[in-house]
């Protein structure tokens, strides 16, 4: 039983992860400073929805360098890696229902390449800035806050699917003294 919750709970914790993926490629709140002020990733956009702060005009030219397109196809590299990560915990799901373990060391890999992507989105967005709030702007926004926050999560979600299984397979007799 409590490798059917690991599990379920490494599922959710990647499903956070991959919608922090998608926050972060399409909202204009990386920083935020005074009088409602926003940069996201994509610094030309020519559209943003007033309502929730989000481009809604997205292509490839509203990324004013290839730093901040950099940025964004790891975002989309993180959801790309996040979704088929998902994908096999709702196989391992499903299965361990019926007592047939399919998890292997391949779900723990993608959680962890997927929290890899998030966290040097973060160090790109460091170094892009130089370490310092970029001009016009005093604090971090939610977006940065939700994609760092998603990168332990991973992390803690590539555990969970390693104690799965651990749990199923059991220690081999192998390294027995």
């Amino acid at each position: 039983m409590c490798r059917f919750f690991a599990i379920i709970f490494a599922a959710v914790l990647t499903a956070y992860s991959v919608f922090a993926a998608f926050f972060g490629i399409f909202s204009t709140s990386w920083w935020t400073g005074p009088n409602n002020y926003e940069i996201g990733i994509a610094t030309n956009c020519g559209n943003t929805d007033e309502i929730n702060g989000f481009c809604t005009d997205f292509t490839w030219d509203a990324f004013a360098n290839s730093t901040e397109r950099a940025m964004a196809g790891l975002l989309i590299a993180s959801v790309i890696l996040g979704l088929m990560c998902f994908c096999v915990m709702v196989f391992n799901i499903i299965f361990a229902c019926c007592c047939i373990n399919l998890a292997g060391p391949m779900t723990g890999i993608l959680a962890v390449l997927n929290g890899l992507c998030l966290a040097a989105v973060c160090i790109v967005m460091g170094f892009y800035c130089h370490w310092e709030f970029p001009p016009l702007t005093d604090i971090v926004g939610s977006a940065f806050i939700i994609v760092i926050a998603a990168v332990p999560c991973t992390f803690i979600a590539a555990a969970l699917t390693g104690v799965h299984s651990f749990r199923s397979y059991g220690p081999s007799n192998d390294y027995k003294a």
